[in-house]
């Protein structure tokens, strides 16, 4: 029994509870499917290579600056992902969302810029995975202007709701 009202309540404070997001901040099919499915899965196949970077380095950071720099980057990125699925799948927490895709992006940035270093140099055929990790950028930067949007609106109701209360005082 305290299991099940346990279970109901984490289910009711996680994104993919039906009032998870709010009616007049951004209700719109899409942003919830993104929010609810796309997102998480991003999430978690990052926390998944994390891990495979922390056990198996960051080979383009090795070659272009050094191993120390490819194990910080791997458990940098190891603790944005999991900070920012957290902070995805409980919005109660948002700004570890948002710290988290933060440093995602200046991991996945940094990583995009040694890998198109060394197609410009000519080391090896990596074009390609240059323009992967390039792409994947979208996702971390799409979070942040979001999250920011969302922060807005919510705060301009608040801002609404509290002048109401003020002038009923």
């Amino acid at each position: 029994m305290i299991l099940k009202v346990l279970a109901a309540r984490i289910f009711r404070a996680t994104i993919w509870h039906p009032d998870a997001i709010p009616a007049g901040v951004d209700r719109d099919a899409t942003s919830a499917e993104l929010k609810r499915y796309v997102l998480p899965y991003f999430d978690g196949v990052l926390i998944v290579m994390a891990i495979l970077a922390i056990k198996l380095g960051m080979p383009s950071f090795d070659i272009v600056l050094n191993s120390e720099i490819s194990s910080i980057s791997s458990w940098t990125l190891l603790v944005a992902s999991v900070s920012a699925a957290f902070g995805l799948i409980f919005p109660r927490f948002w700004y570890l969302e948002g710290a988290g895709k933060l440093l995602m992006l200046f991991v996945l940035g940094g990583y995009a810029a040694a890998l198109w270093t060394l197609v410009f140099q000519g080391v090896g055929d990596r074009g390609v995975v240059a323009c992967a990790f390039t792409a994947l950028l979208a996702f971390p930067m799409w979070t942040l202007w979001r999250i920011n949007r969302e922060r807005r609106k919510q705060d301009a109701q608040d801002a609404v709701v509290a002048a109401a209360i003020a002038q009923v005082s």
